[in-house]
């Protein structure tokens, strides 16, 4: 993966930080606490359905993809190989944050892998987390 810094430069990824921590403080304020994991994945979760309500059930045209298989190229049933799979979702993990995440899971819609489609959104909540960290939002103890 190229460097790590350039992939959270767009805005949706500075908005989701800021989301990351209005929902950590409104947590806080109502004396709940939840694990940062778990916030993270319900910000990834509601960008993702967000983007998911005003998408088109095909990709617009002009919208800019990721270079990945098309559906002609990937059954339905058969998976690409891991080494495949795993850079076509960090080429989407890129667009995802540096560009939005709606482009990103529209490129996975395009491939119509459901497993390419399901590991976006772990992989997207695990970057995210691991960036949190890195940006100390986040305190592992």
């Amino acid at each position: 993966m190229p460097d790590s810094q350039n992939i959270y430069s767009g805005k949706d990824f500075n908005q989701l930080v800021e989301n990351f921590e209005e929902r950590r403080r409104i947590l806080e304020s109502q004396g709940e606490q939840a694990p940062d994991k778990e916030i993270a994945k319900e910000v990834i979760k509601s960008e993702i359905e967000k983007g998911l309500e005003t998408m088109p059930q095909q990709p617009v045209s002009g919208t800019e993809f990721v270079n990945v298989p098309t559906p002609q190229t990937i059954s339905h049933d058969l998976a690409v190989s891991e080494d495949e799979a795993q850079k076509i979702l960090n080429e989407l993990i890129e667009i995802a944050f540096g560009k939005s995440i709606y482009q990103a899971v529209q490129s996975a819609r395009k491939t119509s892998n459901a497993y390419l489609i399901d590991s976006l959104h772990d992989q997207l909540v695990d970057k995210f987390y691991e960036r949190l960290v890195e940006l100390g939002k986040i305190k592992i103890s």
